[in-house]
């Protein structure tokens, strides 16, 4: 019986030649082959990790192949291609954690590429200023405004740009509650009636009382009462040869505005987002990636729809005082909402909730097809069992049915019939199975590539300490060196006085040592 011994690292193993005879093709196979051929000894050192070896040594024993619980899989890999041993040998209570670790550093490694790509892009943006100080101004300018530094004043910016998107929004919904609008005065109905061509204009003119109108507006908005907007009006009528008097009937349109202080804030707004938008389109490193961007479309649109509403109701004033398609168009602001996702796109959770989407685009295509299934064979079912007055149309049976799965039952449509009512409760313990069912694989890759995004966060943070403790340490070293280096300058020049006897120093304690030697050796004192 033919033994063999290796030692791995310090490690001895010794075991029979017979265990490697079906594994023709491995590593260790392979070196006692090449051994018996030259009549060499079957005794091997081979520098490897011996933990792993042992598992391998086992695997020949046992025909079993276990991963040790204290080896990263990835080292165990390198170590079963090195001993030329496969990884689907590895037994099935081992290999659902080895892939499983895999799969999820190729998913952190290809989110860290993502990342790294997306910050060198960025990075590579900035560099193609000249070297001048309009380029340097430049590009100061534009790592604020695109919040790539930690700066106080980026932060300020940052804080700024939140406040003014968030104040946007509050204007444009507040300015449509009906308790912070106000009627409109008598020069401001007047303006609405002379420029929609109202058939009363002329004589609700004369009925104000033809106000001047050439100051401001809104000096008389408490002037216009109800009885301003109502009256009779008597008119004698010829006909048949008859005079006869008809009552008429006037009433105006009752016209409200949002407040002034709402029309000053929407200016203060567009101009600081004006001059936001000037300021990146002057210090953009690409005007091509700049248009490319959706977020950039979404802020331009913003303020063209605000521009253009000015222009529009300056023109044509008659839509000032009215809802119509010009008011949609100065509600495209709402589109600034949109640019909050440039302030959080370097946050940490954004950047994982975006790429979590991304790789989990299959998954989500397949509970939207089974979302999809559900309602449309649930709503087929619910409109021939409901009578027409219930369900009237299939597509509102896809409504009913849509409300219903995802659990959220408004009411508003409800089944009478038991068999509906089946159907109903049926769809609802699906909506639920369902939901619960799918939505952990979207969260769980999402809080695994969330742990890693920390880890890497810490990693880079001790980096940066331990390259600034080394620079410290390197600067500590310099100082220490260069005081050291004075001290030797020092005691040199010490001993060069000292070499010198009988000559009078231009400092005064070099001049009275000078002055103490002479004497002592000639014991008179000489004064200059």
């Amino acid at each position: 019986m033919t033994r063999v011994k290796i030692n791995v690292s310090g490690t001895h193993f010794e075991f029979d030649r017979t265990i490697l005879g079906i594994r023709e093709y491995d590593t260790l196979t392979k070196m006692c082959k090449d051994a018996e051929k030259e009549d060499k000894p079957l005794d091997f050192f081979v520098d490897r990790p011996s933990d792993c070896f042992a598992a391998v040594l086992s695997y020949y024993q046992t025909d079993e192949l276990h991963l040790p619980a204290s080896v990263c899989p990835k080292a165990f890999r390198k170590e079963l291609r090195y001993w030329g041993v496969a990884e689907t040998d590895l037994d099935k209570c081992c290999l659902y954690r080895y892939y499983t670790f895999f799969d999820d550093y190729d998913t952190h490694e290809k989110f860290r590429k993502e990342t790294a790509i997306q910050d060198l892009r960025d990075g590579l943006s900035i560099p193609i200023y000249t070297d001048s100080k309009v380029s340097r101004l430049r590009r100061k300018i534009w790592k604020v405004i695109d919040f790539k530094e930690n700066t106080v004043i980026a932060k300020i910016y940052l804080a700024l740009v939140f406040l003014m998107v968030l104040l946007c929004i509050v204007t444009l919904a507040f300015s449509t509650v009906p308790s912070f609008q106000r009627k409109v005065s008598k020069c401001e109905l007047l303006e609405y009636l002379d420029h929609s061509e109202h058939d009363y204009a002329e004589k609700a003119r004369i009925k104000l009382g033809d106000p001047d109108c050439s100051g401001t507006v809104y000096d008389d908005i408490y002037d216009l009462e109800d009885e301003y907007l109502y009256w009779e009006e008597a008119e004698d009528i010829y006909a048949d040869g008859n005079w006869t008097k008809s009552t008429t009937n006037v009433k105006l349109p009752d016209l409200r505005v949002r407040l002034f202080v709402f029309v000053v804030l929407e200016m203060i707004i567009a101009a600081f987002f004006t001059i936001d938008l000037l300021l990146r389109l002057s210090t953009c490193p690409s005007l091509l990636r700049f248009f490319q961007s959706v977020i950039n479309i979404c802020d331009i649109l913003a303020i063209a729809g605000f521009y253009i509403h000015i222009a529009v109701i300056n023109i044509q004033k008659e839509h000032k005082y009215h809802i119509s398609w010009i008011r949609l168009i100065n509600f495209l602001q709402v589109f600034r909402v949109i640019r909050l996702f440039r302030i959080v796109r370097n946050v940490r959770a954004s950047r994982v909730l975006t790429f979590s989407l991304r790789q989990n685009g299959r998954d989500m295509t397949m509970l939207v097809l089974l979302v999809m299934i559900a309602v449309t064979s649930s709503a087929s079912l619910i409109y021939f069992i409901e009578d027409r007055d219930v369900i009237e149309s299939i597509p509102v049976a896809w409504y009913w049915a849509m409300i219903t799965l995802t659990t959220v039952g408004y009411g508003d449509i409800s089944p009478k019939s038991w068999a509906g009512r089946l159907v109903a409760a049926i769809m609802a313990i699906c909506g639920v199975l369902l939901l619960a069912i799918t939505l952990p694989i979207f969260v769980n890759n999402f809080l695994t590539l969330y742990q890693y995004s920390c880890l890497d966060e810490t990693i880079e943070e001790h980096t940066k300490r331990r390259i600034k403790l080394k620079g410290a340490i390197h600067a500590t070293g310099v100082a220490n060196k260069m005081t050291g280096n004075s001290a030797n300058v020092q005691n040199n020049n010490k001993e060069n006085y000292d070499e010198l006897p009988g000559i009078i120093c231009t400092t005064p304690c070099e001049d009275s040592r000078a002055r103490n030697n002479v004497r002592g050796r000639n014991g008179i004192e000489t004064s200059k």
